[in-house]
Formats: structure tokens, C-alpha cells, sequence
């Protein structure tokens, strides 16, 4: 069996807290051993696992179930129902370590617990230590009494999450209104507990309730002191100079003198300062220096995502330590002024206001541990692709892992972050406040440094609560538990977390739930509208109404708005058996695995406005697709065109296990066609025509801070091929706006009359253009009829497969047009540059294939919308 102590031979680079460089002055002294190897886990109440078994850390009781061939994937079928067992059990886990003679001397010595899901009693050489009751927060043993030279055991116990979940809220005097746990009204147990609330079920979500050491455990020794915190405060910035401010938050063992030091990558040491460090934790010192000729932090496409590592410092007696925070320079306001509209809901970044395209994104998993580092990778890297600038980090799932900063951060993303509040009412009791600061307080510090973090916001749709959705009426509230309930939101929304956000990142702003019209000092409560704030729109799939219903229905920044659709056949058989019988709109797993019911035949409702009736299982889930890609297209495109709306983010990127929802991408990382049409939607500069309610008109959309000279043309054709008319236009794209090329006409089809000499609405494609400097830089389709009423026909195709460094590049035309063409092929995983796009007669399309697989053109599949129909229009 592998010792961890052997781990202590290694050199003091291995040990650093830091991320390295090649100089030892930026190296830390400090020693670090993250504990995730020797552990075992086993149940105190349930009998037949009451004997250990290894256990992955970090993991779950669940994954480490699964590991060990006690239970079958949950997310396979309906396994979910047989795994609801797991969280009324109570589960140990159990870990021996050795600590050197080398750390065990060291001054100071601590285990420090990045997470632990949820209720948890700990202790360490059989002593208890703690009791965690929050898998947001951080806790730490820093008693180095506690530790022993050699051999130490550490054991955690996690306590059934619903059982003291219940027993918490027998404990208050009213019940509090969820809207999402699977539960019975009135034993609804996630607002007392601090735990991502999305387990407990959603409306695209499963109840899988996971608990476990869910985030790493670390040992650190340290000598002399240690820096805590360390946070950048910028003040100034022009182009000869940024000015900043270097926060230390420092421990000692006792007094001594310490040298601070700020040192820049590629620059060098820019800043020191000698000072005194009194004995004990949380010591405040500051190093103020400048950055010459600072490059800019831009958002993906207005410019380069430059960011500077900044090196702090602290250095007494021959022994260092050292922390690092990679930081854009860049200015950034969220500016609500008064207009003719209402007041403005717009970030200005680097004196420039931007509309914010994006994604509301939840949580990769049910079971957290299992989301790889290229999970986060490729789905951040797809939106960067996509054209988007902006997520939001919704309220019900978890503060996300250090990297997707990062990687916002580098792909240049600005980060809409809700504290973990949703949909829910919650206690504001001295003991559950007093949980919540330290959840705020650390997730604040740990996520200030970031230049992509751009808002901080209390909640998810809770102010929507209490008019909207009738809490007061549904649960039974007399008016005196509905005023108690109103000021304990108070005391959580606009006291406490405002006050932490004041104190620690000032210069963020904090807006108390999304949506909402306003806030401020005084309570009172302002329900979203169209006129200022920010506002979610679900008119059209809870509405059971058509696309249109989008139109007027947009205000000053749009934070969700969406539809559902399944994911692709091969993610379906993933976690479904056709021989089952489960390859149905209303099979028995179908019906199952909806969250938001009646959903399946909602889909079909509302597709059946724009499509004929599919022909099978396979022509639903592809037309379901469709059904939501040109939906939320048609509502994207709406909002840019709007001078006074000034962001849209649709609901939601990504999954948290395989199943029918709203994402854009499926969990097993398959784009949708909603992720295709939104990379179009959201492209720079665009061409979008429109129909209205009967109204007609083009627009250039030109989301760049300068002002775009293109070309535009608009020809009409027949679905066979032939022009009927071009024309061109030379149009100067307003910056952060749209431009019109058909003014808006009252009437679609006076319209075609006064334009066309004859035309056939069934038989009509306007083909759009739009060119910058000669080269073709977006292109797209409009219809005249709904796709229901177009006279497609069966096409025959050309088409030639060559093979590229990185796979291969599909030729491809048509003898008539073909609409939304799906490809795919026998490789699971290879990924189509363009995929359930629209073909003109008689025109060549390239499209790149990214492969590692061989493939022949008989590995090509092709499916278009009248493949899909039950009879051939």
C-alpha cells in the first residue's frame, strides 16, 4: 500500500500552493499533500453496507455505490427511483495518513476541506472537530494539538441529508415554498439545508440527492507565515498606466518582520514593501503598484483576452510563500440610467457598451466529482465559437469549480454569478445567516480576482414568487406568516449579501434576484418588466404558444427565455432500450424522464405549427430540435434588433445528466441544432429578416463597438433553383445595433407583390448575404411560409468526402432545396462544422468533419425535414 508520506521526499516544487514558475522566487515554502488515496467508506444504518469499501475522493456515496457493483448507473432508464434509499443512510469515511517529522515540525499545520456535501461530523485521531452543514463553504482544522507525528485517522461522517433535513424544518414555525423538490408540499427539505438545489430535482432534472467529500481535502505545513488571501484592487486606467492596489491577508504563529513583494509575469518584481506582521490569522497589509502601458481585457470578439499573473509575495527569516491570480485590466459598469424606454440594464466594458449574447449554465453533473477538466473545456470552447460573450452561473446548482473561471476569463466570457439561491424561500434565523456569510464571504474572495465575473446577484426567480407564481395563495399563508416570510427575505437579499459584496468586492455591482425591475434600500417588492431590470420570458413553452409570441415580449435584458427538445438518437440509446419499447414521444421512460410535464407533447403542440406530423421516434426527436433551434433563433435575433434591449442569454447551454431539457448542448456533449443556430444568431455581424404578425422587414445586426461598411444581398429564389430577383446594398452598420435594408413593411405579402413580378409563397427562399471587404462573412435562409407549407421535394445530392489533417471536408450540393439537412456518421464523436442547415438549389456547401475515425461516403448519413414527414407535400 502507497504511503502519502512518501510523498514528502519529493522536492518543495511538488509542495508549492501555487502554481509554479521556473524561478524559486516564485516558488512557495510551503508543503501541501492532498489526501485522495486510502480511503473507505461503509453505512452506520444500513446493514448490508456495513462493511468498508474503497472509495473514490473526491466522489459521492453515490459514484462510490456504482464503483463497487452496488447499484446500477443512475442515470440508465429508471434507475434513479432505486437510489433515493441512499439519502436517508447515514455514511463514514475513513482515511489513514502519515505526516512527516518535516511537517509535523513545521509552525503550522491544517487540513483544509474544499467541500463537503452536506451534513458532516468530523474528526480527526477519533476526536471531534466539526460539524459542517453547508457543501458551498470551506472548512479547515487548524489545532495543530490535534495532530499526530506519523500515522493520523481521519473520519467524516455524512448524515442522512433528507433526516436532518426534516428534522431542521420541523424546527420553524411555517413551512417554506419550493417549486422544484420532488416532495411532498410541506416536507420540502432544501431551503433549510445549504446544498445545491437542483439534486432535489427540477424541471429538467432528476432528485439524485448526492453526498461526499465532493472537493478535495489537503494537508499544508507552513513556517513563519502564510498568505490567506491575496486580491487585486484596481483604480485607475489609461493608456499610459493602470494603478492597483495588492490586499494581503496574512497568518503568523507570532510577531515578526516579512517583506511583501508584487511581481509581474514577463515584467518582473514591480513592487515591495517591509512591514510587521502581528501574531494570528487574518493580518491586513497592502502593496500599491502600477502597470505601464496596460493591455486591455476585451470580451470574445470586441478584442484580445489579455490577463497579467500577478505574483504576491511574503518573505521572513529565509522562508516564503507564494499565490498567484491571473487579472485583466479592463473597466466595467452595469449602467441603469433613465431613457424614453424606461432605464437602461447594459454592461459598458472599457467605456464601450456591449450586448451580452450567452447561455445560462447548471451544473455539468448530478454527481459533481465526475466532470473531467475537458468536460469544461469543450463545452466553454463551443460557446466561444458560438459567437457568445456572456454566462450566467444559475442560483440552483453549486459556485463552479476555479477552472470554468478560468477559462472564462481566457476565452474572454463575462460571468453573470448568482449566489446559490433559487426559486425558493429560505429561513433568515441568526444561525442560518450566520452559515450563509461565511458561504458568501468565501466564494466572494475566491472568485473577486477573476475579470470575467461582471455581476453578483442574490437569487433565481424568487421575488417571481410571491406574485406570479401565488406563494401565499398555494402554500396557505396568512398574512402574518407572509410579512415574517418577506422580511426574512430582507434580511438575506437586501441586507446580508449586498453588505458582503460592499465589503469585499466593492466595485461589483449586486442585484438581488433575477428577474426584477429594481431594488433598493427601502424593501419593496418591483416585479419584472419590460421597461427596466432584467427579465425572463416563458410565454412560449409554458404558454403552449407559437414562436411569434416572442415579439413584444423582450425587456431591457433578457436573462432566460427558451424550449425544450430531446437530444440525438445515439445519446437517446445511451440511456434508453428500444427493445423496451422506450424509443416513444409517450413511452413509459419518456414520460418519466420529463421533468416539466406535459413537455413531450408540448413539443409536438407547438411543432406541429410549423411541421407535419413526423413519421417516427426519429423524425420527432430531429423535428424537436428544430422546433426549438428556430424558436430561440427567432428570439435572439429579436432581442438584438431592439435598440433598448441590451443582452440575451437563453436558458441553458449544458445538462447535468442525458435526458429531454432546454440545453443546447446534450450531456454527452452533442450539439443540438439550437447550438448551430445560435452560433449564427449570435455572429457579429448578420443579416435577420423577420415576419411579425404579418410585418416584414431586414436588418444588419452589428454587435461591434465600431461602426461595419458591408455589403448585402437579397435574392429571391425558387426552392428549384431559379433567381427571381437581387438585389444589393451598401450598408454602414451602426456600432451595437441594427441597421435596417428593408425598412419594416406593414404587410408580408403586399410586399412580395410590389417586389416580385410572380411568386409562389410555397415555393420561396430569400437567400441572404452579407460581405465585408470582399470576403462572404454570414449567410442564411429566409421562408415566406411555415416549413409545414413549403413544396419541398425528395433531393438527389453530390457530394465528395476528401480527407483534411484533422479528418475530412464534405462537398456537398443539391438539384432543389433542401431544408435543415442533419449529417452524421458512424463515429459517435466526430463533430460537423455546420449541421441541420438549410441548402440552395444547385449550391456548393463545405462543411469540415473533425475525425479520427476513417469514413467513406457510405458513412454518411443525411437527413432533411422532408425525410422527417409522415407523407411527401
Amino acid at each position: 500500500m502507497k504511503s502519502a508520506s512518501l510523498f514528502l521526499l519529493l522536492p518543495l516544487l511538488l509542495w508549492s500552493g501555487c502554481k509554479q514558475t521556473s524561478s524559486r522566487e516564485q516558488q512557495s515554502d510551503i508543503l501541501q499533500l492532498e489526501l485522495n488515496e486510502n480511503w473507505f467508506f461503509s453505512s452506520t444504518t444500513h446493514p448490508d453496507y456495513q462493511q468498508p469499501l474503497p472509495a473514490q475522493v473526491p466522489g459521492t456515496v453515490q459514484t462510490d455505490l456504482l464503483s463497487n457493483h452496488k447499484i446500477e448507473e443512475p442515470f440508465y432508464r429508471f434507475n434513479e427511483d432505486s437510489t433515493y434509499w441512499v439519502e436517508r443512510e447515514d455514511w463514514t469515511y475513513t482515511n489513514t495518513f502519515k505526516i512527516s517529522k518535516e511537517m509535523f515540525e513545521s509552525d503550522g499545520l491544517e487540513l483544509v476541506f474544499e467541500g463537503l456535501d452536506t451534513y458532516a461530523t468530523v474528526k480527526l485521531n477519533a476526536q471531534e472537530v466539526f460539524y459542517a452543514e453547508n457543501m458551498h463553504r470551506t472548512w479547515f482544522i487548524k489545532d495543530k494539538s490535534l495532530f499526530r507525528e506519523g500515522e493520523n485517522t481521519l473520519e467524516i461522517t455524512f448524515h442522512s441529508i433528507s433526516k436532518v433535513g426534516e428534522e431542521r424544518l420541523a424546527k420553524y414555525d411555517h413551512i417554506y415554498p419550493t417549486v422544484a423538490e420532488k416532495a411532498e408540499i410541506g416536507k420540502q427539505t432544501a431551503p433549510v439545508t445549504r446544498k445545491a438545489a437542483y439534486q432535489y430535482g427540477w424541471d429538467w432534472a432528476p432528485r439524485l440527492v448526492a453526498m461526499g467529500i465532493w472537493r478535495p481535502i489537503k494537508l499544508k505545513a507552513w513556517n513563519k507565515a502564510k498568505i490567506e488571501d491575496f486580491h487585486i484592487v484596481q483604480h485607475q486606467v489609461s493608456k499610459e498606466k493602470a494603478t492597483f492596489t495588492a490586499e494581503f491577508e496574512l497568518e503568523t504563529i507570532e510577531t515578526l518582520k516579512a517583506e511583501l513583494q508584487i511581481h509581474i509575469n514577463g515584467i518582473g518584481t514591480v513592487a515591495s514593501k517591509t512591514i510587521e506582521i502581528k501574531e494570528g490569522n487574518q493580518q491586513k497589509a497592502t502593496v500599491d503598484f502600477e502597470i505601464e502601458n496596460p493591455k486591455l481585457w476585451w470580451t470574445n470578439g470586441l478584442g484580445n483576452q489579455h490577463l497579467y499573473e500577478i505574483t504576491g509575495i511574503v518573505k521572513s527569516e529565509g522562508v516564503q510563500d507564494v499565490i498567484s491570480h491571473k487579472i485583466g485590466v479592463r473597466t466595467l459598469e452595469l449602467v441603469q440610467e433613465e431613457d424614453e424606454h424606461g432605464e437602461s440594464f447594459k454592461f459598458r466594458l472599457n467605456g464601450k457598451d456591449i450586448f451580452a449574447k450567452g447561455a445560462n449554465w447548471v451544473p455539468n453533473d448530478h454527481f459533481l466529482p465526475r466532470v473531467t477538466k475537458q468536460k469544461y473545456v469543450d463545452i466553454l470552447e463551443a460557446a466561444k465559437t458560438s459567437n457568445m460573450n456572456i454566462m450566467r452561473v444559475w442560483g440552483g446548482g453549486v459556485y463552479e469549480d476555479d477552472l470554468f473561471y478560468e477559462l472564462c476569463d481566457e476565452y474572454g466570457f463575462l460571468v453573470w454569478q448568482d449566489f446559490m439561491f433559487a426559486c425558493t424561500q429560505y429561513p433568515a434565523d441568526s444561525a442560518f445567516l450566520a452559515n450563509i456569510k461565511v458561504e458568501a464571504e468565501q466564494n466572494v474572495k475566491r472568485l473577486r480576482n477573476h475579470p470575467s465575473i461582471a455581476l453578483w446577484v442574490g437569487n433565481n426567480e424568487i421575488e417571481t414568487g410571491w406574485v406570479p407564481w401565488q406563494w401565499m395563495e398555494k402554500y396557505g399563508f396568512s398574512q402574518v406568516d407572509s410579512t415574517a416570510m418577506e422580511r426574512e427575505y430582507e434580511k438575506l437579499f437586501y441586507e446580508l449579501l449586498p453588505s458582503v459584496v460592499d465589503e469585499l468586492d466593492h466595485d461589483r455591482k449586486y442585484w438581488a434576484s433575477s428577474p426584477q425591475a429594481g431594488w433598493g434600500k427601502k424593501y419593496e417588492r418591483q416585479a419584472a418588466n419590460h421597461h427596466k431590470g432584467d427579465d425572463h420570458f416563458w410565454g412560449v413553452w409554458f404558454g403552449t404558444s407559437p414562436h411569434a409570441v416572442f415579439y413584444g415580449n423582450a425587456g431591457r435584458f433578457v436573462s432566460e427565455y427558451g424550449f425544450q427538445s430531446f437530444p440525438e438518437l445515439s445519446s437517446i440509446e445511451q440511456f434508453a432500450s428500444q427493445a423496451e419499447g422506450d424509443f416513444g414521444m409517450n413511452s413509459a421512460l419518456m414520460d418519466f424522464r420529463q421533468r416539466s410535464f406535459p413537455g413531450n407533447q408540448r413539443m409536438q403542440l407547438i411543432g406541429d405549427y410549423y411541421y407535419q406530423k413526423p413519421k417516427d421516434f426519429e423524425s420527432f426527436v430531429y423535428q424537436s430540435q428544430l422546433t426549438q433551434a428556430e424558436g430561440v433563433k427567432l428570439a435572439a435575433e429579436y432581442h438584438r434588433r431592439r435598440p433598448q434591449t441590451m443582452g440575451t442569454i437563453f436558458w441553458q447551454i449544458n445538462d447535468s445528466w442525458p435526458t429531454m431539457s432546454w440545453s443546447s448542448i446534450d450531456y454527452y456533449g452533442k450539439w443540438k441544432a439550437l447550438q448551430y443556430f445560435m452560433k449564427k444568431a449570435f455572429a457579429p455581424v448578420i443579416a435577420s429578416a423577420y415576419n411579425e404578425y404579418g410585418k416584414f422587414g431586414v436588418y444588419v445586426l452589428n454587435d461591434k463597438v465600431e461602426e461595419q461598411k458591408v455589403k448585402v444581398s437579397l435574392s429571391y429564389q425558387t426552392l428549384d433553383g431559379k433567381v427571381l430577383k437581387t438585389k444589393k446594398y451598401d450598408i454602414n452598420a451602426k456600432a451595437m445595433a441594427s441597421t435596417e435594408v428593408i425598412a419594416e413593411q406593414q404587410n408580408i405579402d403586399a410586399f412580395l407583390e410590389s417586389t416580385l413580378d410572380s411568386y409562389n409563397k410555397r415555393d420561396l427562399v430569400l437567400a441572404m448575404e452579407v460581405k465585408q471587404d470582399g470576403k462572404l462573412c454570414y449567410e442564411n435562409t429566409f421562408f415566406f411560409n411555415a416549413p409545414k407549407d413549403l413544396n419541398l421535394k425528395e433531393p438527389t445530392y453530390k457530394f465528395n468526402l476528401a480527407k483534411t489533417k484533422d479528418g475530412y471536408e464534405l462537398s456537398i450540393k443539391a438539384n432543389t432545396t433542401v431544408k435543415n439537412l442533419m449529417l452524421s456518421c458512424n463515429d459517435e464523436k466526430a463533430f460537423f462544422s455546420d449541421n441541420y442547415f438549410d441548402l440552395l438549389a444547385h449550391k456548393a456547401y463545405s462543411i469540415k468533419i473533425t475525425t479520427d475515425q476513417t469514413l467513406t461516403k457510405e458513412d454518411i448519413q443525411m437527413m432533411s425535414l422532408v425525410d422527417s414527414f409522415t407523407k411527401a407535400l
